[in-house]
Parts: structure tokens; C-alpha cells; sequence
């Protein structure tokens, strides 16, 4: 469920980086929120606290209810980043799955 919520996070900051309509960045930034707040709920029962600070700190660049005074192209190039790093981040892992045997 992780890799499908950072995949569709990051189709979506692509999507809004390309577009100009208000409309959708907003409904972009709600998506962060929600699908963000998840990955980051799942990084603190994790310990991850990295990840989870990580999280976090995205979703107040891309919460919809107060604008940051960034530029466009500064926003444009941010899209890309935090997009490249979640698809980079939904396909590498970090952690090794150690399995269990119980006879």
C-alpha cells in the first residue's frame, strides 16, 4: 500500500506541475495531506522517525490553506524533486525483511 500511495502522490505533483489551474493544486494539496498523513502514521509505528519528519515536513510545503511565497519555477522544480524521491523511494528499500522460522 506504501509504494501505490508514494506512486500516486508523485503522478499527482507531476500532474500539478504541469498545469495551471488553482483548482487542482488544491485538490493536489489535499491529496498530499491525506495520502502523506498515512505514510507518515505508517513511518512512526515503524520508527522511522527520518521518514516520518520527512513526511511531515511535505505536507506543510503542500498544505492547501496558506500559500508559501516560493516562485513558480521554484515550485516546478520542488514538484519534480519531492516526485522523483518518492518513486525512487517506492522502489528502493532500505530495509531487509528478515523472515522467521517457527518449527
Amino acid at each position: 500500500m506504501e509504494r501505490a500511495l508514494k506512486i500516486a502522490v508523485a503522478l499527482f505533483l507531476i500532474l500539478s506541475a504541469f498545469t495551471s489551474s488553482p483548482d487542482f493544486d488544491l485538490l493536489v494539496g489535499f491529496i498530499v495531506i491525506v495520502a502523506l498523513g498515512i505514510l507518515a502514521y505508517n513511518s512512526h509505528l515503524n520508527k522511522k522517525l527520518i521518514e516520518m519528519t520527512m513526511y511531515l515536513v511535505i505536507i506543510g510545503m503542500f498544505q492547501p490553506f496558506y500559500e508559501l511565497p516560493i516562485e513558480p519555477k521554484a515550485w516546478l522544480v520542488l514538484d519534480i524533486v519531492i516526485a522523483v524521491g518518492l518513486i525512487i523511494s517506492a522502489f528502493v528499500s532500505r530495509t531487509k525483511v528478515v523472515e522467521s522460522n517457527v518449527s
